[in-house]
């Protein structure tokens, strides 16, 4: 298969604060509500980025919150939605 060059980012965190912060920088954001093992109310944030802004969006939300939970997962196909530039 070809590669997109986009990922998708999977964040974890109890801090919503971050979604605007996100958000202002450009980054297109889903948030889903969920719960952890602890079963504290946390936050799912679906993040659709370029691969060559892994490095920034990381550093940006561990910035944010040291204890955020990041996946970040190749991409097959992606049709539709946004993408910041």
């Amino acid at each position: 298969f070809r590669s997109t060059g986009k990922i998708i980012v999977q964040v974890f965190t109890e801090n919503i604060e971050i979604v605007d912060i996100l958000r202002e920088k450009g980054y297109a954001v889903t948030v889903i509500e969920c719960k952890g093992y602890d079963t504290k109310n946390k936050y799912m944030l679906y993040i659709g980025i370029n691969k060559k802004k892994r490095k920034v969006l990381r550093k940006t939300i561990e910035e944010l919150d040291r204890h955020a939970f990041i996946v970040e997962n190749d991409t097959n196909y992606v049709g539709n939605g946004y993408f910041n530039k």
